[in-house]
This record gives structure tokens, sequence and C-alpha cells, in this order.
């Protein structure tokens, strides 16, 4: 019999997470919720089956995280059980999806908020919520230390072929992962970031917390039809990855909205340990993704800098982030994250396999946000969603962040229209914003009483409300009171003169 597997250390990534867990281990933000679309024809106990069998093959919850003599160590072990399971009726809910979208949120929020004990498990929760003749939706809530989106999408694709009766395209332990390659220079980065802006100065509607709080609520993004073929036209006429042409237009609404020309934000990289296979667990780090916009770049050669780096990044991975901020040593600014606040993660590029397309994902809203901004966009649309815009709600407004995405969506479509634009001249703003701050902000007339002079107007206002301020300059304040018995003594001075 051979013997037990012994623990591993963990990579850099998890070792930050892991950090980040001990330090608060209630934080709801360091847990992930994910969601999919299930057809109303698949049992409970047929979803049930595929997905555990799913699950013990990719092997996403099958250790405990323990600490030996100080150090970090997965250990292989499995918790038992490996998740847990409730299926709650939706029925109720009937076809109303506004209604359905409100109760997968609120199981979210309160799944999100339940601690997870790392050293026993089990590290899964799943909650399906049923309708017999519409769509339910099932969620899975796990600490981010034990997967990531990307690992979580090829174990749907798993479950979707398990419950289509195919197989799984990836054999069990076949390492299709790149071969070990050599990471960038550590001083290449330091080069690339020496000198970088500590903060972005992005205006906030809420002053800024020296110890952030950890609420937030997430916006969906659509996009049109239209959007969709330009942005595959675009990307075949320039030559570019369609990822880099997201990218750029977010950097560029960055720089119109803080006139900022050098930018960092930051950018997820898939980095799962070289030759292993393409199972479940955390395998994301951070890079930061610098930018500098000259009055005349043009949208393309923007686009164009951001493909190479994509391309350099994938063809040689940068240091981890922790070696990153070790030797950079940034300084530090009260209430805002290090090197970068807001965080892009792009639409998946793997290769893989389409799955048969029975489970999708779908929108879920768990309250939480980790950065200022995330804007994370998806590659699968079940005509749902195209991503989302995640939000520190006691940083930013509902509002606010639903006019950033329509300002991103429409500066995206004029660059993807004219991309020899440049940075400078393309719309920040869609027409009905430019409609609103000119017309509906300034429609300030009220009716003013026919007859009534601006001499009548002001003796009424000093009857009515002596008290009120009717001037100011500097430091100097009339009322309406002291206005009237001013103007009193200079109409007696004047007509005794």
């Amino acid at each position: 019999m051979p013997p037990p597997p012994l623990p591993t250390a963990l990579s850099p990534q998890e070792r930050r997470l892991w950090l980040a867990c001990r330090q608060a281990p209630t934080n709801p933000a360091l847990t992930a919720c994910y969601a999919w679309s299930v057809p109303a024809a698949i049992t409970p106990d047929r979803l049930h089956e595929a997905f555990v069998a799913a699950a013990q093959h990719h092997r996403a919850w099958a250790c405990t995280w323990t600490e030996e003599d100080g150090v970090p160590q997965k250990s292989p072990a499995p918790a038992s059980p490996l998740l847990t399971w409730e299926t709650i009726d939706a029925t109720a809910a009937g076809s109303d999806e506004a209604a359905f979208q409100q109760q997968i949120d609120r199981h979210a929020a309160r799944a999100c908020r339940q601690h997870f004990d790392l050293a026993r498990g089990p590290l899964a929760r799943c909650t399906l919520l049923r309708r017999d003749n519409a769509p339910g939706a099932l969620l899975i809530i796990t600490p981010h230390l034990c997967a990531d989106a990307a690992s979580i999408r090829r174990l749907r694709r798993d479950v979707d072929h398990r419950l289509a009766g195919s197989r799984y395209p990836v054999p069990d332990g076949a390492p299709t992962s790149p071969p070990p390659r050599t990471a960038a220079p550590l001083d290449d980065w330091l080069e690339r970031l020496r000198d970088a802006p500590p903060a972005l100065e992005l205006l906030t509607d809420f002053p800024r917390r020296p110890l952030p709080l950890v609420t937030g609520r997430r916006v969906p993004i659509l996009f049109s039809p239209e959007l969709r073929d330009a942005l595959r036209r675009c990307a075949r006429q320039l030559g570019l990855p369609a990822g880099a042409l997201l990218l750029a237009a977010c950097q560029a609404l960055l720089h119109r909205l803080t006139s900022q020309s050098d930018i960092v934000t930051g950018l997820a990289v898939e980095a799962p340990p070289p030759g292993s296979p393409p199972v479940a667990g955390f395998h994301l780090d951070l890079c930061p993704v610098r930018t500098r916009t000259a009055p005349s770049t043009r949208f393309v050669e923007h686009a164009a800098d951001l493909a190479a780096l994509l391309d350099a990044i994938a063809a040689t991975p940068p240091p981890s982030f922790d070696t990153l901020l070790t030797a950079l040593r940034p300084p530090r600014v009260e209430g805002h994250s290090p090197l970068f606040d807001i965080l892009t993660i792009l639409p998946p590029g793997d290769r893989e396999a389409a799955s048969p397309g029975l489970l999708r994902d779908r929108f879920v809203d768990p309250g939480t946000a980790a950065w200022d901004l995330t804007l994370r966009l998806e590659s699968e649309s079940a005509g749902e969603f195209d991503g989302f815009l995640e939000y520190r709600s006691d940083l930013f407004t509902a509002e606010t962040a639903r006019r950033l995405v329509a300002r991103w969506l429409h500066l995206l479509h004029a660059a993807l229209r004219a991309p020899e634009t440049a940075v400078d001249d393309l719309p920040a703003c869609p027409p009905e914003e430019i409609e609103c701050v000119l017309h509906t902000f300034n429609a300030t007339a009220r009716p003013f009483p026919p007859g009534l002079r601006l001499h009548d107007f002001m003796l009424r206002q000093a009857a009515d409300h002596p008290d009120r301020i009717a001037l100011e300059c500097g430091d100097e304040r009339l009322t309406y009171g002291q206005l009237e018995a001013q103007s009193r003594r200079l109409a007696h001075a004047l007509a005794e003169a």
C-alpha cells in the first residue's frame, strides 16, 4: 500500500491569501461566490451526482490547510464530507427574473459571511435554487484560497460533460499546462514600475476610509450584438487580441476621468504550477499594468502596446506580486492598496474544447468587494451578462457604478469604430449623460408671479424669511432682513441728497 501523500508548500499567491485568512478569518471578501444557470429539466439528484464526481476529479476541495512550526502547508487528505449541498424550492419566484435574482443574491450574501474552517473543511457550500418551469441557479461558495474563476469554469465544463453523458476532454492527471518557463528578470519589472504614481486620483462619492470596508456591489455588463460584432471585426482587422482592446478601453477611460497620463492598474493572470493538470485550485496572480498616454496617442497604438505586454506575460511570466512588492517597497497611501486599486480580469484565453452548454455562468452579487473597482469580463455568455463591474459601496454609489459601465461601453464602441482616433478625442460620456448634465441638471427655471418686480420679490423674502442668507462675499454675509434695512437707509440717503 503506497504511503499517503505528503503535505506540500504553498505557492506565493496561496501564501498571500493564507496570511489574509489568518489575519481576518471572517472577512467575506476572502470568500468567492459563483453561480451557474441550471435547466429545469436537470433534476437535483442528477446534478448533485455529476457535481460531486467532477469535484473529486478536480480535487479542488480534497485538501486541508494547516500550519506546521509556523509554516503553512496544504495536506491532500480529503475533508469529509467534501462539500455541503442544499436544494431550495424557488418555484414561488416563477418567471419573475428580478425577484429570482434578488433571492440568489440574498443567499449568496448570507453564505459568503459564514466562516470556513480551512483546517477541517468542508471547503465548499453548494445551494441549488430550483424552479419547476424555468432555469434554476447553483450557487458555489468557497474560499478564494481553494479555487479561482478559471478553475470553477473548468469544473463547470466537467459537470456539463457528465450531465450530457460525454467525457471531459482532459483526462485525469494529464499535464496539459505549459512546461516550466523562466520568469522575467526582476530588474526589468522594477524598471518598468520605477517612479510609478502612488495612487490613482479617481473621484469617489464618499470619503476614503483609512481602513477600507469590504462591502460592495456588482453591476452586470451586457454587450449589444453590434458591440460584439465590432469587437471581433476590429480585433481581426488590427491583428490584436480582443482582451487588449478591452483593456485599452478601460485604461483610456481612467485616463479621461483622472487626467493622469501615467496609470497603474492590476491584471489577474493565471499562473498554474508548471506541468500540472488543469484542475480546480487557486492559480491566479496579480500583475501591475502601467500605461503612459500622451495627448497624441492613438487608441490603436495604446491597444498594440497592451497586446505586446499581454504576449510578453504569456511567454515569460512576471515575478510574483509578492516579490515585486518586496523589491519595490512602494510608498503607502492611507486608504489605498499598494501599486493599484483597480483590478481587471480579462476573458480567458484558453483553448479547451467547448462544453455541451447545459450549464452556463450567471450573474450573482454577493455584496463584497476586495478592490475599489474590479472589471471582470467573460468569454462565454448566456445572453444574461458578459461580465460585471464590482465596486466598493463605501466609495461609490450604484448610480456612479452604472454610469462608469455606460461610459466604458460607449468609449469602447467609439474606439472600435475608429481605432485611429487619439485617446484624448474619444468620447468619455454617452449622449444621454451629456443631455442630463447640460439640460436636466440645469432645468432650474421656476414660475415667477406676473407683475412682481425684483425689489418686490426681495421685500417679500425679507418679510417671510428675514434670517435667511441673501448675499455672500468672502467672509461677509447679509440676511434678507439686513439687506432690506440697508437698502432702506440707502434710499433715504439718496432721497435727501
